[in-house]
């Protein structure tokens, strides 16, 4: 949702987006008056920095702002179409992690919420399972579920 906060101030910025109250915001958050600034701060930057701007467009989703809920809102059908993928693949277990995945409920459809699990482990475990997977799946020369800590891992 950060990144596509970004295309929506971009544009809005270029007068080609309607003006909300998260353009303002958004300039605000990255301490920048027009696009150069804009584009000065998060050029290059790393995904977990246009991560940290899903934050104000879900505040401002919360509070109807029409840029920011529609950007919530395909954020929110992106991230069910996902689950259904790995439903469709039968992992045994769904989470949602990150800042703001508890307050996108609301937007996700009701099927996905409802089998989203609390996380067993924090998300850093989810690289060491999944490395153990590919080390397994290397040396056996076979793809699919393994267990990893009693965990199953699908790759």
């Amino acid at each position: 949702m950060g990144m596509e906060a970004v295309k929506y101030l971009f544009l809005a910025l270029d007068g080609l987006a309607e003006d909300s109250r998260l353009k303002d915001e958004l300039l605000s958050s990255l301490e920048s008056a027009d696009a150069q600034q804009v584009f000065e701060r998060i050029g290059g930057k790393s995904s977990s920095h246009y991560a940290r701007l899903a934050v104000p467009v879900v505040e401002y989703a919360e509070a109807g702002d029409p840029v920011a809920l529609a950007i919530v809102r395909d954020g929110a059908s992106y991230i069910s179409d996902l689950a259904d993928k790995l439903l469709e693949m039968n992992a045994p277990r769904l989470s949602l992690i990150g800042g703001v995945a508890p307050r996108l409920k609301q937007w996700m459809a009701p099927h996905v919420v409802e089998r989203a699990a609390e996380a067993l482990d924090p998300p850093e475990f989810g690289c060491v399972y999944f490395a153990r997977q590919c080390v397994a799946e290397a040396a056996s020369g076979s793809a699919g579920a393994i267990e990893a800590d009693g965990k199953a891992v699908f790759g």
